[in-house]
């Protein structure tokens, strides 16, 4: 979940091999900070539909997201691996809080994993253009089939604590875009969460 989540003492372990982990935690807490700031902003605002539109780059909004988090990635040794290259693939949304519920589905994902593994965020386009995927795929375990279906509902949690946004807020998040969010075990191995957001008219056609 977003970086208040993390006890102190967990991250102090997780940064140990780092060269100066003091330094490296208050950047993670700092961070954590910064965007349960930017949360209590928001969400009232998600509420009321009343949205700070902008056009963005869907792979400058990934790449805002680790960048939030990969000094934590570091220190659990998982490696984040964004798929996203430059692109004309634009939407029209809050940029803030689309970020910061990126950040909590990536967090979300290395809590699952723990130690080592690694997590992929892919950018993708519907065959009509009319819509743009954001894939976040894990190597933590598989959510199991008895509660996926509960996932999104709202105070649900598989984990004793934490203060992140939650799926039923990134799902509110993605709807008060025009979106929708979904959520499925891979294939191979841990969860796939998708981000579905409406593609901007400006995008390329």
């Amino acid at each position: 979940m977003i970086g208040v989540a993390t006890s102190f003492a967990t991250a102090e372990s997780s940064l140990a091999g780092l060269i100066d982990p003091t330094a490296a935690l208050q950047q993670i807490l700092t961070s954590g900070q910064r965007i349960s700031n930017v949360i209590s902003e928001r969400l009232h605002l998600v509420r009321r539909h009343n949205l700070s539109l902008e056009e963005a780059e869907v792979s400058e909004l990934v790449h805002e997201a680790v960048a939030e988090v990969q000094l934590l990635a570091d220190a659990r040794k998982i490696a984040l691996e964004p798929d996203c290259l430059p692109s004309p693939h634009t939407v029209v949304v809050d940029r803030a809080l689309v970020v910061v519920a990126l950040v909590d589905l990536i967090r979300n994902s290395l809590d699952a994993i723990g130690q080592t593994g690694s997590v992929v965020i892919r950018c993708s386009r519907s065959e009509d253009r009319s819509a743009i995927f954001l894939v976040i795929t894990d190597t933590g375990p598989e959510i199991p089939e008895d509660l996926l279906a509960r996932v999104t509902e709202p105070y649900f949690g598989t984990k004793a604590s934490g203060t992140g946004l939650g799926l039923a807020v990134v799902q509110q998040i993605a709807e008060a875009h025009g979106g929708r969010l979904s959520v499925k075990n891979n294939e191979s191995h841990g969860a796939e969460i998708t981000i579905e957001l409406p593609s901007s008219p400006r995008s390329d056609n």
